[in-house]
């Protein structure tokens, strides 16, 4: 609602200065879940762990560039398999998301996101303790 009645805040606040703004409700509920969220070992371990894995895969040119080519080739079997609907809106390119503590739909972006991308994810780092051994991956 904040959005749609841009600046409806000031021009209250300007008719009556004693006025209490009062955040919107869906944005503290969303806060309380990702406090509870942090609150459960189990939770927060698994959050901090598709944190991490989106991370490292991100963090690096390299990687996205070889996730994205990754991606690519598993579309072009799928479609050579006749595997794969085809479409308007369908096979649209998708990009590792990374979730932020106020907005929950981001946690559940950033598990849509590893979940469709699981097995190239999955290559890209085999790629990485591949090339390098001795490093800690996620």
């Amino acid at each position: 609602m904040r959005g749609e009645l841009n600046g409806l805040k000031t021009k209250i606040l300007r008719e009556q200065p004693c006025a209490y703004y009062v955040h919107c409700f869906a944005h503290q509920l969303q806060l309380a879940l990702v406090a509870v969220a942090k609150k459960n070992i189990d939770i927060a371990s698994f959050f901090a762990t598709a944190n991490s894995v989106v991370n490292h895969v991100g963090a690096s040119c390299k990687r996205r560039d070889s996730l994205r080519g990754q991606l690519q080739e598993e579309l072009v079997i799928a479609f050579e398999n006749d595997c794969l609907r085809t479409g308007r809106g369908l096979n649209q390119e998708t990009s590792l998301k990374r979730a932020g503590d106020t907005r929950w739909n981001s946690h559940y972006g950033t598990l849509i996101s590893i979940i469709s991308m699981f097995s190239s994810m999955v290559h890209v780092l085999q790629m990485v303790i591949d090339d390098n051994p001795n490093e800690s991956v996620g």
